[in-house]
C-alpha cells in the first residue's frame, strides 16, 4: 500500500492513508521555494489520542535519518524567509536553491558553504526559541544564520535545580505536555525586542498562543513571531490568531515554507501489530561498545542538576553551548571551532561506510554539528519521546522503530525509528551528560537485535563509569 495519493487534476492536493480508517487529506495553497513535498515530510500514526498523526520531517533529523547539514539546510530556509518578509533581505533567496539543496548533495554543500560564509544581517535585536524536543536543533540552526542581534533559547522538558524557571506553558497535544524556560540572563526575556518561536509543523497553532500568553503576562511586548516548516492552519485558527492579537495589542508574524489546510477522516489508530516487522527484529548478534568522554571539548559547563521523574538527582554539569539556557549570535560564532575540532578527532575512530550519529532526546543540535565533520557516510538522527506505530507499507514514515528508558531517566520510554537490521557498521550515541552502566543497559538491549557491529557512547560532559569494549547480545 502507498499511502500518497497525487490526483492528476489537482497537482496541489494530497491524500494519506495512514493506517486502519485513519485518513488525512492535504491542499497546499503556498510552497515558496517549491520543495518537492516527499522532500519534507511523510506521513504516519501517533499513538496518541488526542492527535493520531503525525507530519514525520524529513528535514528534522528525528524520526528519519539525514545527511548532516539537512537540518541546517532546513533552518536556514527559514532564516531565509523570515529575512525576507520582515526586513526584505533577500541574500539566502537569491542565492541558495533551497529545493535542490534539500535533494541534491552537491547543491546541498555548495549552498552550505554559501550560508556559513555569508551570515544574514539582523535589524534589531531578537530573540530565538526552538520548542523540545523536535526543533530543538531547527530554532539553532535557524538561530546561527545571523550575523548579530540575535539570541537564542530552547524549551525543555527537564526539571533543572539551581536556576530559576522563568517561563513555562503547556503543548496541549503532546505526549509531553509542559514545556520550561531557563535563562542564565535575565534579561533575555525582561525586554521589549523580537520574540520567534520555531516549530516544524503547526496544526491549531494553541502551543504557539499558550507560549506566546505566557511571554506576555510576564514579560510584555508589541511583537512576536511564529515561523515553522509546515502551516496547516485554517480559517478558524488563522482567527484565534487574529483575535489573540487584539485582545494583547500585539502583532504576530506567521512565516513558513508550505502553508494549506488539512482534513481528517477515521479514528486514531488504537492498536496495531504488524507481524512481518515483529519478526525482522528476531535474534541477536554482538556488539562492542567503545566509551569516549570528551570533557571540556565543547565549550563551558554549567553547574546545574536536574530531577528526573523518578526524583532521582543527576548532578553532572549541563554544556552553555546547547542553547538550552540561552546563547547570542557572538559565542556561536566562537564555539563552531570547538564543533569541527571534535568532529575530525571522532572521524578518526571511525572504521565503517556507514554510520549513524544519534543525537538523545533535546540534544541534538551539537551532535549534528560534530557528524558533519565526520566524512562520508554517516547519517543523523535522534531518540524521541514520541510513540508512533511502525508499519512496512510502502511510503508509511516509520518501517522499523524500537524502545527502550531513557538512559537517564528509567520511568520515561523513548523510542528510535527507521534503523534497518544490518544496515549500520556503527552508531555513535551523543549524551550531553554521563549517566551510569544501569541507565544504558535498555538501550544497549535494544540496538543488540540490529546487528551493528560497533557503539560508540559519546559522553560529553562527565566521567563514563561504563567500561570499554562491553560486549552487548548473546
Amino acid at each position: 500500500m502507498n499511502n500518497r495519493i497525487l490526483p492528476v487534476c489537482l497537482p496541489n492536493c494530497y491524500s494519506y492513508d495512514i493506517l486502519a480508517d485513519l485518513k488525512v487529506e492535504i491542499l497546499i495553497d503556498r510552497n515558496v521555494y517549491e520543495i518537492p513535498v516527499d522532500a519534507v515530510f511523510l506521513m504516519a500514526a501517533r499513538k496518541n489520542m488526542k492527535r493520531g498523526f503525525l507530519f514525520v520531517s524529513k528535514i528534522l533529523g528525528k524520526h528519519i535519518p539525514v545527511h548532516p547539514l539537512i537540518p541546517f539546510i532546513g533552518g536556514a530556509a527559514l532564516a531565509g524567509r523570515y529575512a525576507s518578509v520582515i526586513y526584505n533581505e533577500k541574500g539566502f533567496e537569491e542565492n541558495c536553491d533551497f529545493a535542490q539543496a534539500l535533494i541534491n548533495q552537491t547543491v546541498m554543500e555548495k549552498t552550505w558553504e554559501y550560508i556559513s560564509h555569508n551570515p544574514l544581517p539582523l535589524q534589531e535585536r531578537t530573540l530565538f526559541i526552538g520548542f523540545a524536543e523536535t526543533a530543538t536543533a531547527l530554532g539553532h540552526g535557524m538561530f546561527s544564520c545571523f550575523a548579530e542581534n540575535a539570541q537564542y533559547i530552547h524549551t525543555t522538558r527537564e526539571n533543572i535545580l539551581d536556576i530559576e524557571n522563568v517561563l513555562n506553558f503547556a503543548e496541549e497535544h503532546s505526549h509531553a505536555t509542559e514545556h520550561y524556560c531557563y535563562a542564565i540572563d535575565p534579561g533575555l526575556f525582561d525586554n521589549e525586542d523580537m520574540v520567534v518561536l520555531i516549530d516544524d509543523e503547526i496544526t491549531t497553532g494553541k502551543s504557539a498562543l499558550n507560549f506566546i500568553k505566557a511571554i506576555q503576562s510576564q514579560y510584555p511586548r508589541k511583537r512576536y513571531g511564529v515561523v515553522s516548516i509546515l502551516d496547516w492552519r485554517g480559517a478558524p485558527e488563522k482567527q484565534r490568531f487574529a483575535d489573540a492579537e487584539s485582545e494583547m495589542g500585539i502583532c504576530i508574524h506567521t512565516i513558513s515554507l508550505i502553508s494549506g489546510s488539512i482534513t481528517v477522516s477515521g479514528k486514531p489508530v488504537i492498536d496495531y501489530h504488524e507481524h512481518k516487522m515483529i519478526e525482522s527484529f528476531q535474534g541477536r548478534v554482538k556488539s562492542v561498545v567503545e566509551t569516549i568522554v570528551l570533557g571540556k571539548d565543547l565549550g563551558a559547563l554549567l553547574e546545574f542538576s536536574s530531577f528526573n521523574t523518578n526524583q532521582e538527582k543527576n548532578s553532572v554539569p549541563y554544556l552553555y553551548a546547547t542553547g538550552r539556557f540561552g546563547i547570542t549570535s557572538k559565542e556561536q560564532a566562537e564555539l563552531d571551532n570547538n564543533f569541527q575540532q571534535v568532529g575530525l578527532s571522532l572521524r578518526k575512530k571511525r572504521w565503517g561506510k556507514k554510520t549513524l550519529c544519534l543525537g538523545t532526546g533535546e540534544f541534538m543540535y551539537i551532535p549534528f554539528k560534530i557528524a558533519g565533520y565526520m566524512g562520508e557516510g554517516v547519517s543523523v538522527q535522534s531518540t524521541t519521546r514520541s510513540p508512533i506505530y511502525p508499519s512496512e507499507h510502502t511510503g508509511y514514515a516509520v518501517q522499523q522503530a524500537i524502545s527502550f528508558s531513557s538512559p537517564g531517566d528509567s520511568l520515561i520510554t523513548n523510542y528510535i525509528y527507521n534503523i534497518p537490521k544490518c544496515y549500520y557498521d556503527e552508531v555513535f550515541v551523543f549524551v550531553e551528560r554521563a549517566v551510569d552502566a544501569k541507565g544504558l543497559e535498555s538501550l544497549l538491549k535494544a540496538l543488540a537485535p540490529l546487528a551493528i557491529p560497533q557503539i560508540h557512547w559519546v559522553v560529553c560532559v562527565g566521567s563514563s563509569k561504563v567500561k570499554e569494549q562491553i560486549h552487548v547480545g548473546d
